[in-house]
């Protein structure tokens, strides 16, 4: 019978011999490992062996060895250090010094010299993040402390790590040990140790620093007032990198002087032209004096129309933001009573006289983006007074200090994972895996192990035995080239490797039923294995880790040859389900955990936007300079099913500086979820990239809060100096590639030579179409044609002066939105992978950019807010 082994660990566990006492007081008893250094999580395969004095194996008077009908102990000290994995066999858990002994309780042997073995910490699977202040002002590096642990708990004392932030780009740096940020708000640091995706963040809170600048505005806000009106300064501090500052004093001054009832609060009693000034009083950035004037002008005849909010009837506003779904809404304006009135209308609709408010009101469509409400009031002599009211309005709103989730989807179909051919160029992460796979060391390791479970089989040699030893002989083993398939899971994905026509040589020893001993060539048809990946989102970082240990099948097996003994042919099955399996279980998770793993984390975790800067300039409309716009990236969203991977990324864009500080209710989108999972790939283009069209009002409101709409612009002989109240506004106008720019509430003076010479204030606003394209990696936006323009004054104007300011105040606007939409956005943003220093060793392109290729531009009609690109999927030049 074969032999008995209890494992003991800690102690020696006392068991009844099998078959009486055989023992010779001078056989011993010997421990054998396969190897003596181990890494935590390796296998002790620890085995024992009764000797003769001669160093034979010991028999009983009927020639059976000792070994095989003996109960033994093997005692593993100290029992912290071993474990048993997932197939109950022993393995080494705790780093540091331990031993393995053998004793037959029976027979009163104990091996005296116990192998000694040395146990080293594993890969790092686990990481703390720690940083040295939990708070920082904004711009202030934090070093950043990584303690990493292997699989066992054992503290990993040398690794090479990185740190990621999230939000990450704008503003945000990241150094190895150190990290910082400009933008005020919480960020979630994190270790990034390649293979270790069991990660503990850390966070950050990044407050402002002292002020650098001030800014003002005014409410409400109005081309002229009236005597006896009441006006607030509103005056905010803004830090170096555009943070507010709200721990600021200020003091409040007016010139001429005029009364004011509370603090920045001011009441004229006379028409004039009027400053009205706040100036910071406590700490400044390198205490530089800081001051903000605003000027002011009053006309006792004042404007006969007030446009008033549908939202709050009693507060003037002649442009102002909303939040509301779309539909009818009672729109209100106040008419003064300089004349009586005969009639109003609103939008062409006649308007009715509402007591309780004091309002004329009437039902006007309410649509997403720009909105223009003309009213014209007439009195009872037949003179007309007219204005437009501009409305933005939004049902759903990002906060223009977060990120819009989803507002960048990536979306790789199953044949960008795996298509099923690893001919030619890269064009999915199989191409990846099977190159990797496919490298010698694989096969290295394999014969490593094999060659530590000699003897694969344990049997017995000479003239008592019958089943042989066998023995593996070094570098035989062999298969011809593997195969590999990657395929999406939900959550994950999952790897199947097959090894065909596997085959190797052994010896085996000559024993009664097999004389003379023979070399032997055994084949398993092939060799399959399968092994899962989860890949998650952490800390703002993608990240890829094995779940579990590979499954191993091993198909038919089968001799090389004939006329061999029957013993021999007996082991065939049990050679290949026995030691081989094992040898190649354990040779493929070493590979996958050491290799493979770190290389799909490492990839996945470069997931990047790099056809956008972290920051890029935006030249200003008079030619003075640049405008400054931060792109951010959060990764929002990870979800996987067999049908496809779907990456949500957040996108941000923020001005280097502040020009204005109107009150602002964000960027408006048209739907509660930006996110498009449906993109119109395919089996040819499986990559799609959806970009949503609040993105680009993104860009358009980072430009408005840098003041970019504030300029002087001069065209042909005219001249106008602009400043938008409001943020324009972008939507997908069809499935035909086209969009619709929106411009409204723009406070203008202009003058015209010969035509208008005295400058005049208005508001102006309009709507235009255009073309959209890509170029390159570029989203253009051409042909704009203008299909509205609105324009609201006082000034009684000749028909030849109409005429004239609506075709300058046309080619203003056009020449503004398109310079703001091209200018704003310098590339499509689109997400790449990049492989890793490490891929050069299987000979692939180390840092080579992977993601779409050959893109194809669509707007799809549903849910008609995207701008879609799909390609096939590989490297990028």
């Amino acid at each position: 019978m074969r032999s008995k082994h209890a494992l003991a660990l800690g102690f020696l566990a006392v068991i009844a011999a099998a078959c009486g006492d055989n023992n010779v007081p001078s056989n011993t008893i010997e421990t054998r490992v396969a190897k003596t250094a181990l890494v935590a999580g390796d296998r002790v395969d620890a085995r024992c062996e009764i000797l003769d004095p001669n160093g034979e194996p010991a028999r009983d008077a009927t020639g059976v060895p000792l070994s095989d009908i003996t109960e033994m102990v093997i005692d593993f000290r100290h029992p912290d250090s071993f474990g048993v994995d997932d197939e109950e066999q022993v393995i080494a858990i705790r780093a540091g010094e331990a031993q393995v002994r053998c004793t037959a309780p029976d027979l009163d042997l104990i091996d005296e010299e116990p192998e000694l073995l040395t146990i080293s910490v594993g890969p790092p699977v686990r990481v703390i993040t720690q940083l040295d202040s939990d708070t920082a002002i904004a711009g202030q590096e934090v070093g950043v402390t990584c303690i990493a642990f292997d699989a066992f708990g054992n503290g990993v004392e040398t690794f090479a790590q990185a740190v990621a932030v999230s939000p990450f780009g704008a503003g945000t740096t990241a150094t190895n040990d150190r990290v910082s940020a400009t933008l005020v708000g919480e960020y979630e640091v994190t270790c990034v140790v390649m293979g270790a995706a069991d990660v503990e963040p850390d966070f950050l809170l990044v407050l402002p620093a002292l002020p650098a600048s001030l800014v003002g505005s005014l409410s409400p806000e109005r081309s002229v007032y009236a005597i006896d009106e009441q006006v607030t300064l509103i005056a905010t501090a803004f830090d170096e990198f555009g943070n507010r500052v709200d721990d600021v004093a200020l003091i409040y001054g007016s010139s001429p002087a005029v009364p004011s009832p509370s603090e920045a609060r001011f009441q004229f009693d006379a028409d004039g032209s009027y400053s009205l000034t706040a100036t910071v009083t406590s700490a400044t950035k390198d205490n530089v004096p800081l001051s903000v004037t605003l000027p002011v002008f009053v006309n006792s005849a004042g404007p006969a129309i007030t446009c008033r909010r549908f939202d709050a009837p009693s507060i003037d506003s002649e442009a102002y933001m909303v939040q509301t779904a779309p539909g009818n809404k009672t729109f209100p304006v106040n008419v003064t009573d300089a004349f009586a009135v005969s009639s109003v209308t609103i939008n062409g609709n006649d308007a009715t006289f509402d007591s309780g408010s004091g309002n004329f009101v009437a039902d006007v469509p309410i649509a997403f983006g720009m909105n223009f409400v003309d009213v014209v009031a007439t009195d009872q002599f037949g003179k007309e007074n007219s204005t437009t009211c501009f409305v933005l309005a939004g049902e759903f709103y990002t906060p223009e200090t977060s990120h819009m989730t989803g507002s960048l989807g990536f979306r790789l179909d199953p044949n960008a994972i795996g298509d099923g051919s690893v001919a030619g160029a890269i064009n999915s992460l199989n191409d990846i895996l099977f190159t990797v796979l496919n490298s010698p060391q694989l096969k290295s390791l394999v014969n490593a192990g094999l060659l530590a479970a000699n003897p694969i089989n344990n049997g017995d040699c000479g003239f008592f035995a019958c089943e042989p030893d066998v023995d593996y002989i070094a570098n035989t083993i062999n298969w011809n080239t593997p195969t590999t398939t990657l395929s999406l899971r939900a959550g994950g994905l999952t790897v199947g490797v097959t090894l065909p026509n596997v085959r190797l040589q052994a010896r085996a020893c000559g024993t009664f039923c097999c004389p003379g001993g023979t070399t032997l060539t055994v084949a398993a048809d092939q060799i399959t294995a399968s092994i899962n990946f989860n890949l998650f989102l952490q800390g703002g970082v993608m990240r890829a880790a094995v779940s579990g240990s590979p499954t191993v099948t091993v198909g038919n097996v089968a001799l090389s040859g004939s006329g061999f003994c029957g013993a021999i042919v007996d082991l065939i099955g049990g050679l290949f389900s026995g030691p081989v399996r094992t040898a190649i279980r354990n040779a493929l998770t070493s590979f996958i955990n050491s290799d493979v793993a770190p290389l799909l984390d490492d990839l996945v975790s470069s997931l990047n936007v790099d056809t956008l800067g972290t920051t890029f300039d935006v030249p200003k409309l008079d030619g003075s300079g640049n405008v400054q716009l931060g792109f951010g990236l959060a990764l929002t969203s990870l979800n996987i099913s067999t049908g496809r991977a779907l990456l949500g990324l957040g996108t941000r864009f923020t001005p280097g500086a502040i020009g204005q500080n109107r009150a602002s209710l964000g960027i408006p989108r048209r739907t509660f979820d930006p996110l498009l999972d449906g993109m119109g790939t395919t089996a040819a283009r499986p990559v799609g990239i959806a970009f949503y069209e609040g993105a680009l009002n993104q860009v358009l409101h980072g430009l408005w809060r840098a003041g970019y709409f504030q300029a002087t612009i001069a065209l042909g002989d005219g001249q106008a100096t602009i400043d938008a109240r409001l943020p324009p506004v972008a939507k997908i106008k069809n499935s035909n590639n086209q969009a619709q720019l929106m411009l409204g509430g723009i406070a203008a003076t202009i003058t015209i030579p010969g035509v208008i010479n005295d400058p005049i204030p208005i508001l102006f606003g309009g709507r235009a179409t255009a073309s959209v394209s890509l170029v390159g990696d570029t989203l253009s936006f051409g042909g704009f044609a203008l299909d509205q323009l609105f324009v609201s004054f006082q000034t009684p104007l000749t028909q030849n002066q109409r005429t004239a300011m609506a075709d300058f105040l046309a080619l203003v606007l056009n020449d503004v939105l398109a310079d703001a939409i091209n200018g704003g956005l310098p590339a499509f943003p689109i997400p790449t992978f990049t492989l890793p220093a490490s891929a050069a060793n299987f000979g692939l392109p180390a840092f080579a950019e992977l993601g779409i290729l050959n893109p194809l531009l669509s707007t799809p009609a549903s849910p008609g807010t995207h701008f879609v690109l799909t390609g096939g999927f590989g490297v990028r030049q």
